[in-house]
């Protein structure tokens, strides 16, 4: 027999290497499992889900210090545990939860009732705790491609040299510098600048330990900027080799720059001078340089990249051998006074001709969409994530990442794009639901209230809590836009006309500042939506089973409704977004309570949905008053296009329509005359039949909206 005529079927497993150990026998029943997961209270943030449940340790099994358990030394801190259910002897086994116990306290009255309190969380503690922000992107990104040597240049204000954070390589000396000044790159924590002092001049040195076989080609590159353009050239770099070539110079001055190759004896080998823009100057650059043999001949080039903008370059050759780079250093007699203030940094050597490591971290990843950037985190951190949405260019792009923790660069993700991120249900991971994801959906639960299918108390709260009519959106480091709603119940006009103002502002992270228009009127949407909240939705499975694969398949920011409302309350169908849920597993009971927020601002417009599909105008009215009996009545139309006729959409037809407190059902639209049009409509949708005045507005009951 299936549940609740039969138990639940309850199962309570621990990981313990590859294997589940099932110890469901040593859980008490008279303690019910308690699991926990979402956002509660219409929270900002996903707090880690919780699972609550009490285990016998008369025999000492789960004190993981103890040699007599037959489990010392498999479990311990972060124990992987799955709660599961089979409400049916011939269905699935349905995983509720999965999480990590960090704890086992012992607790005992006697030597005979001696107990386990086991928490169990989900991941999300774990990635919480004790977690440090993230490196510069570029200090992330270079060494994980294995350069021959590299120093991000990224030490402290006090510092004397550069430390590597390749093993075998040795720090780089520079002296003449402030250290820690220079802070707008992005991808980078603040670099040192140039400053020569009287007479003493900066000087750099870095050796460079030799490759593990021979090279056919090298390249070394860097980033600078300096916003004094110096009148003459002088030498940005040197790079040192064992080559035909023992000395690389690379000069740069006003509309010029020069390359100089010398041998070991301080010979000239070539002299090359090519004509630059001061596009080399007053902005971030990267400086490519490499080499590779070709036969007799030594081919190198030279390449300028504007961060974030154009390159260019120039090239040639010369007969030799391009030999190893030993080291980088300052031109022998020190950097020129006209070279102070450059920044100088993230210089780094490679065993071949090109390296990808500068790729998208030289932009701080700039630009990425949401799902591209939440998918690489996690793939960096080997932190398990399920991404629901389309990893497509439409995306919400993102503007640098920052120097933060992995959990708050992807709630910065989340927040810039409006969606949730929460853990997965049946697997140690996280989990992310694109805001797109949560557009007309279709329903997941539907309960009806009349058929006594949720739990009493239903309380709808008609408060202030959630109502922002004048939100102001910022971009990180740029620009910002203000939506206000100047009209209407929840508008900023004082009371009666509407609410007063209730106001927010938000920085996000997005990438250009044409994103903060749409994210700001999107959220007034969502802030001025006018009707009541419902916290908390329940329901015993128990007393209703028929619901128990319905309601086992609701996840986090899932589509509700409920159906039939009490006739004290609205009588149009409830919508609700689920944030979460509280479950409560007995032997014969199931017991789930919703953390609900508002669903109507998520039915949008969609072309291929039946019921969403079609479009009001932006504002029309009741030509004259209507009785509670007509079934035919004028409207005029004061703002927008006309409502279509059944010839112009007969697929949008039947229309569901608000005028007041009523729902109507439109079969028919005249063609605009003297700017009215005639409905023919059914009264009492919804089993209200009313008179209304003239003026009265009239709507689509699920109005549609432009998505973001």
């Amino acid at each position: 027999m299936a549940f609740p005529d039969d138990p639940l079927r309850v199962r309570v497993e621990l990981q313990l290497g590859e294997q589940w150990l099932d110890i469901t026998g040593d859980v008490y029943t008279e303690s019910p499992i308690t699991i926990t997961r979402g956002r509660p209270d219409e929270g900002a943030r996903t707090d880690a889900g919780s699972c609550v449940f009490v285990l016998d340790n008369t025999t000492g099994r789960y004190s993981p210090r103890n040699p007599r358990s037959d489990l010392y030394g498999k479990i311990g801190r972060n124990t992987p545990v799955r709660i599961s259910v089979q409400p049916n002897p011939s269905g699935p086994r349905l995983v509720r939860f999965v999480g990590e116990i960090a704890a086992w306290p012992v607790t005992w009255g006697t030597p005979h009732t001696v107990r386990v309190s086991v928490t169990a969380a989900g991941i999300l503690r774990r990635l919480g705790q004790g977690a440090k922000p993230f490196d510069s992107t570029l200090r992330r990104a270079i060494p994980t491609h294995e350069p021959l040597a590299y120093w991000p240049m990224e030490d402290g204000a006090s510092a004397t040299q550069a430390a590597s954070p390749i093993e075998g390589v040795g720090p780089l000396l520079l002296s003449g510098a402030r250290w820690a000044q220079a802070d707008s790159l992005p991808s980078s924590a603040p670099l040192p600048t140039i400053a020569s002092a009287g007479s003493v001049l900066p000087m750099m040195h870095g050796p460079v330990p030799a490759p593990t076989a021979p090279l056919d080609g090298w390249n070394v590159q860097w980033l600078y900027r300096l916003d004094a353009i110096p009148a003459e050239l002088r030498t940005f770099m040197c790079i040192r080799t064992t080559g035909t070539v023992a000395t690389w110079y690379f000069q740069s001055a006003h509309l010029s720059s020069r390359i100089i190759g010398r041998d070991a004896h301080g010979r000239d080998v070539f002299v090359q001078n090519v004509g630059t823009g001061n596009d080399l100057f007053n902005q971030w650059v990267r400086v490519r340089f490499l080499v590779r043999q070709n036969g007799p001949n030594v081919e190198w080039r030279l390449d300028w990249i504007d961060v974030g903008g154009d390159a260019g370059g120039y090239g040639s050759t010369y007969p030799g051998k391009i030999g190893r780079p030993t080291g980088v250093a300052s031109p022998p007699d020190g950097y020129s006074p006209l070279l102070d203030g450059m920044a100088l940094g993230h210089i780094s050597v490679w065993p071949a001709e090109s390296t990808p490591a500068y790729g998208g971290a030289i932009d701080a990843w700039a630009g990425e969409t949401v799902g591209n950037r939440m998918q690489r985190l996690a793939r960096e951190e080997a932190v398990p994530l399920a991404y629901t949405g389309r990893l497509t260019a439409l995306g919400t792009r993102v503007g640098p990442q920052a120097a933060a923790t992995l959990l708050d660069l992807l709630q910065e993700c989340a927040d810039a794009d409006g969606g949730i991120l929460y853990e997965q249900r049946d697997a140690l991971s996280l989990a992310y639901r694109t805001r797109a994801m949560h557009y007309t959906q279709a329903p997941a639960l539907t309960l009806d209230y009349a058929a006594r299918e949720v739990v009493a108390p239903l309380e709808p709260v008609d408060d202030d809590q959630a109502v922002r009519n004048d939100i102001t959106i910022a971009r990180t480091g740029g620009s910002s836009a203000r939506a206000v709603l100047e009209t209407g119940t929840l508008s900023v006009s004082p009371p009666p006309a509407g609410i007063g103002r209730y106001t927010e502002q938000r920085t996000l992270n997005l990438h250009t500042d044409d994103q903060c228009a749409p994210t700001a009127w999107w959220a007034l949407h969502r802030g001025t939506w006018d009707e009541a909240r419902y916290p908390s939705v329940s329901v015993a499975l128990h007393e209703a089973p028929h619901l128990v694969e319905q309601v086992a398949a609701v996840d986090v920011g899932a589509r509700a409704q409920i159906l039939n409302p009490p006739r004290w309350l609205p009588p149009e169908r409830v919508e609700l977004l689920v944030e979460g849920y509280t479950e409560v597993l007995g032997v014969r009971t199931w017991d789930v309570e919703f953390s609900c927020s508002p669903g109507g601002p998520w039915l949008v417009a969609t072309l291929d949905d039946a019921e969403y599909a079609t479009a009001a105008s932006d504002g029309t009215e009741l030509a004259a008053p209507v009785t509670a009996e007509a079934t035919t009545f004028a409207v005029r139309v004061v703002a927008g296009p006309p409502w279509p006729t059944p010839e112009q959409s007969g697929e949008a037809f039947p229309l569901d329509v608000r005028i007041g407190g009523e729902h109507l059902v439109v079969h028919a639209v005249t063609a605009p005359a003297a700017g009215r049009q005639t409905f023919t409509v059914t009264r009492g949708a919804n089993g209200l039949s009313l008179p209304h005045p003239a003026g009265a507005a009239v709507s689509l009951v699920r109005p549609a909206l432009v998505a973001l």
